[in-house]
């Protein structure tokens, strides 16, 4: 059976929805006296970000 993801952006989301959560969930909980706030508030900004626009093609079999 081959399933072929023609909505990349919408299935990127659906797909990554937990991730996303997660992260700005992490944001809201970040004190702004933490240690390396800048360094945290990237990377919780950008994994968000990029788990929005970048995606690889994606076709893949699914064998069970």
């Amino acid at each position: 059976m081959k399933i072929r993801i023609a909505f990349d952006f919408l299935t990127n989301i659906f797909f990554n929805a937990g991730y996303m959560y997660s992260d700005i969930v992490s944001l809201y909980n970040l004190p702004a006296t933490a240690e390396n706030y800048w360094q945290k508030f990237g990377i919780y900004s950008g994994d968000f970000t990029i788990r929005i626009f970048w995606r690889k093609y994606f076709i893949r079999n699914f064998e069970y």
